[in-house]
């Protein structure tokens, strides 16, 4: 069995001064990287946003110089017993984790999506499990990574999540650009969680499409491009698009843009061009904004 975590904090609004942690307070987890500790990683705080709470975990299975996480499934469970304890079960919680850290949380985000508000992936791969189509669609994912990889290749074509990529050829360190980089999506990621809750997660049925003479929109054969005409659905219709193969979303979806922020992708043969225009014309009718929450 393995023992509680040791855990290093930072930051989040208190409830008064001299108060205890609002158990509210979005929370940002930090995920070291083999052979290191929680400290390596709760130094980054300070240079990320103020306001939400920052708990650095260290790994549960000691090596020299440092920990590491050990079996992914058993760490997972450890991790999430955790958590659980950790204030409001409905905050919102972001991952950050880097290197063997970034494993860890790419494998808790496939696990268990609709737990989490986002994830920062660090010079990290994905474990090594089934990689569903559209297992995130509407979690936002930063992504740094030295170059094209299969991690970057699922992520952005077929996970369904919005993912902002950075691409960091010096290779897996923490440097004070990417630590620059990370805020700023942080920032944006917890402004908009702030302003409109976090995205709700896609119900898997077909949805309406009222510009379509089926009403349904179709599986497409082919998987689409980033880098198709910008648009912004309602939020189901959007996932749908994405969930089939007619668009990718936006990397800003959910943070500087609506959820519903995506990018239609090219007809490419006559059989898709309608397909492809009732989209746009769906998207010109105007998507709904983000649900407020209370």
């Amino acid at each position: 069995m393995l023992d509680a975590p040791v855990v290093a904090r930072w930051g989040g609004q208190p409830i008064e001064i001299g108060g205890p942690e609002n158990p509210s307070t979005p929370l940002i987890v930090l995920l070291h990287g083999r052979g290191a500790t929680e400290n390596s990683m709760v130094a980054l705080a300070p240079n990320l946003p103020f306001g939400p709470a920052y708990a650095a975990v260290r790994g549960p299975v000691e090596e020299p110089g440092g920990y590491t996480w050990g079996d992914l499934t058993a760490t997972m469970d450890w991790f999430l017993t955790w958590l659980d304890k950790e204030g409001d079960p409905d905050r919102p919680v972001v991952l950050v984790g880097f290197s063997e850290g970034a494993t860890l949380a790419a494998a808790l985000l496939l696990e268990h999506p609709e737990r989490w508000a986002g994830a920062v992936l660090l010079h990290g791969d994905l474990p090594d499990v089934a990689l569903p189509q559209g297992r995130l669609t509407g979690i936002p994912v930063f992504l740094a990574c030295g170059t094209d990889t299969t991690s970057r290749e699922y992520l952005v074509r077929d996970s369904g999540a919005p993912v902002w990529t950075e691409r960091d050829p010096s290779g897996p360190r923490l440097t004070s650009e990417l630590a620059g980089a990370v805020s700023r999506w942080l920032a944006g990621r917890l402004d908009h969680l702030h302003r409109f809750g976090e995205n709700p997660l896609p119900d898997g049925d077909d949805q309406t499409w009222p510009t379509l003479l089926t009403e349904t929109l179709p599986v497409r054969a082919h998987r689409p491009d980033p880098g198709g005409n910008p648009a912004v659905l309602p939020i189901a219709l959007a996932y749908d698009a994405v969930g089939k193969g007619w668009a990718v979303p936006d990397p800003l979806a959910g943070l500087t843009l609506p959820a519903g922020a995506v990018q239609i992708d090219a007809a490419r043969d006559d059989a898709e061009r309608p397909v492809v225009v009732a989209a746009i014309i769906a998207a010109a009718a105007g998507a709904a904004p983000p649900p407020v929450r209370g």
